[in-house]
């Protein structure tokens, strides 16, 4: 059996780049690396270490991503429309010491139990990792094993843990009062 293949370059020319126009992946690289290389600014230390941020600070890293980096379009593109401040977070990560101390209210707690403080610490390694929790991950794997949140929990408990996650959310996406 032969095979007939038709090779549709024409021409080869070496030493140009191929144009396949501005991808959003180069800006990907520029915001890694803006965040590798800068990772000791104000901002993004207060957003690793789970600090209150001011409006100038947001100010500043919405100019930081929609200016210096590229335009607004590069970052819908890129990253649709994630805020600014979760987008570092993720890509940087939360600080473990911030994470235990968003939920030492919480862990001080002398009424949990053994399995509790383990669902707890599950909770603040899902926060270092990811850099912030949506409340509803609460109610999914690996989350909902061995007892569901709400189970585990007594309301008031639940209350508490729910508040400790929105607040680290809330100081990456909202200004300190």
């Amino acid at each position: 059996m032969i095979t007939h293949l038709e090779d549709p370059v024409t021409k080869i020319v070496y030493g140009v780049g191929a144009d396949m126009g501005e991808d959003y992946e180069d800006y990907k690289l520029k915001v890694e690396r803006y965040l590798k290389d800068y990772s000791e600014t104000v901002v993004i230390h207060k957003l690793r270490t789970n600090k209150p941020m001011t409006e100038d600070e947001f100010a500043q890293l919405e100019y930081i991503f929609t200016h210096e980096l590229g335009n607004a379009e590069d970052y819908a593109r890129a990253y649709g429309d994630t805020p600014f401040g979760l987008l570092v977070r993720k890509l940087v990560h939360l600080d473990r010491d911030a994470a235990m101390e968003a939920f030492a209210g919480f862990l001080n707690d002398q009424s949990l139990n053994e399995q509790q403080i383990s669902f707890v610490k599950r909770v603040v390694n899902y926060v270092v990792d990811n850099g912030y929790m949506e409340p509803q991950a609460l109610t999914q794997p690996p989350f909902d094993r061995p007892k569901s949140f709400v189970r585990m929990f007594s309301t008031q408990q639940q209350m508490d843990l729910l508040t400790a996650i929105r607040n680290i959310g809330e100081n990456a996406t909202r200004p300190a009062a």
